[in-house]
């Protein structure tokens, strides 16, 4: 996938992608054009996501999911995997690690259907406080229950149907502690000032393939489903020490969406017509906090009843311009409407009360469209060029539309003046409904080469030496420039252009941005039984109209991977590896609340972890994969470790030191 890939999602938007996770019964690629539409949706810069939905057994995972480690390579437990990914009926597994005394249970059966199958899976797991490299103890854990149910039926040849189901449940989500300070002279409160205490999930999806030919189509295809959420948080029942000030959060979501296209064969290549739509409705509601002391009383909305809607169309084609090569191009228009039903809700707070509206007109300025709707039309060229045997090269330019998202036009949480709390109005949230659409202008272009022996990941091709595999190697480089107009930024209000505050609070408004990055990876299978994976990845980010840099940009990462496997006489095999990742020191932060947003944390040091992994698999039948992380014992933190939550300030908060997990997987 390449890097333009990674910033889209499909065209069910981004909350749904990441709600639905990995599928149980996956959709197949087919015809000549791709799987998936060219231009899907660009989700909002370095945004709170849900926890992503595991796969039943997540071979090359610890168990349970961290947030504070975000490898961007996964340990390769490769010879567990052919358990775990058997086609027979019945599948269970379980896993312990060390940090955090986590720990996962996960079942999974299949029913074979005259035309088709029926798909189902469980799974709990469980994580609590850690310790990282120095000893200290990092607050965190959560409770989560999931399930997925999933269908495949082919009631025809060239049919297919497909559907899944999720229910996920993650409890009592404690996360570290909120932290008062006072960096480049603004008071601020880093991290989470509450924890989810529930994070209930449902999601259904289905998809239907036509290839036989309906009204001269070469294919048809639909897709759909809805995602319905709801989470509580507050900031006293987890604690140690419950705070006098009690402050409660409920946010619920709703998202439904539909999507269709046609594909054509023609002499001269392929094209399709299609088109999208999408329905979202949130509610957030804030109750209590700083000097209330009273949960019956709404002091803000995270979202004051949003809801939108959304239509697109697009065409696509691709042909072949001359010997080696694909071209494809996309055009797609898209239309949204949003607004809120809340806009003169009364919240109260002391030294301040008011509605979303006039909290809005403070500092936006009276007469803003609460109601606005963004239309724009989007495009992207490719072109893929063969260099000879196993070589491709690939280019690409593109622009794309994004249209704000629900936080960056109407969160409404105020805060009191800096008299009566520690952080006073730089604690306050207060979205844009003013923003115009983000327009990227990407320019992208890589290249893909592999030996003449290569077949996959520690697979070699039966004419390579025994001893010595030349030719069995996979490389790969891509690089990407992206200029985005009216990029909808993170700031601290200070009377600048379009903010008449100058109070600190955490604001939304449109600058100019540009953005670029590389990435390149190795993969060489030196012998039939040695196998090593090499890859770095750079990110580079700035706000060119005030010449700063952008906030969220990771920074330079490698990650080294030596892999050993054999067979185990007739019985089985085996592999054993070591990976090492390391991480550069941050250099370039939007760290200063006096001149930026504040938004990312200070003095990220660089650091280099090691990890040690085997596995070993008898017939197919019962696997065995364990692991010792942070081998060395450092003390790290990533720069963007994953959040769920909307902070104004990210905290900084250390990975796990060293630990050993164990899993272990059999089916029958």
């Amino acid at each position: 996938m390449n890097s333009f890939n990674k910033l889209r999602l499909p065209a069910i938007a981004g909350l749904v992608a990441a709600l639905v996770g990995h599928p149980l019964v996956a959709a197949e690629e087919g015809g000549a054009l791709p799987e998936r539409p060219l231009l899907g949706d660009i989700t909002a810069h370095a945004r709170p996501l849900p926890y992503p939905i595991p796969r039943p057994f997540a071979e090359g995972e610890a168990p349970v999911f961290n947030p504070h480690r975000q490898d961007r390579v996964l340990r390769d437990t490769g010879a567990a995997a052919s358990v775990a990914e058997s086609q027979r009926a019945f599948k269970v597994g379980g896993g312990y690690g060390g940090a955090g005394d986590a720990w996962e249970a996960v079942g999974l059966g299949t029913l074979a259907l005259d035309a088709g199958m029926l798909r189902a899976a469980v799974a709990r797991r469980a994580i609590d406080d850690y310790r990282d490299g120095d000893g200290r103890t990092t607050r965190f854990g959560y409770d989560r229950d999931t399930a997925q149910l999933g269908l495949a039926w082919f009631p025809a040849a060239g049919r297919t149907l497909r559907a899944n189901a999720l229910y996920d449940d993650i409890a009592d989500l404690a996360l570290p502690l909120a932290t008062p300070t006072v960096r480049n002279g603004v008071p601020l409160i880093v991290g989470s000032g509450a924890d989810p205490l529930m994070t209930r999930r449902i999601a259904a999806r289905f998809g239907y393939d036509d290839t036989t030919g309906i009204a001269g189509t070469a294919r048809v295809h639909l897709r759909g489903g809805a995602v319905a959420l709801d989470r509580r948080a507050d900031n006293f029942t987890l604690r140690p020490a419950p705070p006098a000030n009690r402050v409660q959060n409920r946010m619920s979501a709703d998202v439904w969406d539909a999507a269709g296209w046609a594909d054509f064969a023609r002499g001269w290549g392929a094209f399709r017509l299609g088109a999208d739509a999408l329905a979202d409705r949130r509610d957030g509601v804030r109750r209590g906090g700083p000097n209330v002391n009273n949960l019956a009383q709404i002091t803000g909305f995270q979202s004051p009843g949003f809801e939108s809607t959304r239509f697109g169309v697009f065409g696509e084609v691709a042909t072949a311009p001359w010997a080696g090569a694909t071209l494809a191009g996309a055009l797609r228009w898209e239309t949204r409407r949003a607004r809120i039903e809340r806009a003169d809700q009364t919240f109260a707070l002391p030294g301040f009360a008011g509605t979303p509206r006039t909290l809005y007109a403070s500092y936006y300025g009276a007469g803003l469209d609460l109601a606005p709707r963004h239309s724009a039309p989007s495009a992207k060229l490719e072109l893929k060029q063969a260099i000879g045997p196993g070589t491709e090269a690939h280019v690409s330019v593109a622009r794309q539309a994004r249209f704000p998202e629900f936080f960056e036009l109407y969160f409404a949480l105020p805060s009191s003046p800096p008299t009566n709390v520690p952080a006073g109005t730089s604690s306050r949230q207060v979205g844009n409904p003013g923003l115009e659409t983000e327009m990227h202008h990407r320019l992208e272009a890589g290249v893909v080469a592999a030996g003449a022996d290569w077949v996959d990941w520690r697979r070699v091709r039966g004419s390579a030496a025994e001893r010595f595999a030349a030719r069995a190697w996979r490389a790969s480089f891509t690089a990407y420039v992206d200029r985005v107009d009216d990029f909808a930024s993170r700031d601290r209000a200070r009377a600048q252009a379009g903010v008449l505050r100058a109070d600190n609070a955490t604001v939304w408004r449109n600058v100019d941005a540009l953005l670029a990055g590389a990435e390149a990876e190795l993969q060489w299978n030196l012998t039939r039984h040695f196998s090593l994976r090499a890859g770095v990845w750079w990110r580079w980010g700035e706000n060119t109209t005030e010449d700063r840099p952008l906030y969220g940009i990771a920074p330079l990462e490698g990650a080294l991977v030596a892999d050993w496997h054999d067979r185990l006489g007739t019985v089985g095999t085996w592999n054993a590896g070591a990976k090492l990742r390391g991480v550069a020191r941050k250099s370039r932060a939007d760290d200063n609340p006096a001149l930026g947003s504040g938004y990312d944390p200070v003095d990220v040091d660089g650091y280099a972890l090691l990890d040690l992994y085997a596995a070993l698999q008898l017939s197919d039948r019962v696997a065995v994969s364990v692991g010792l992380d942070n081998v060395l014992d450092r003390t790290y933190a990533d720069f963007n470790a994953f959040t769920t939550t909307d902070e104004t300030a990210r905290l900084l908060a250390n990975g796990p030191g060293r630990f050993a997990w164990i899993r272990i997987v059999a089916n029958f």
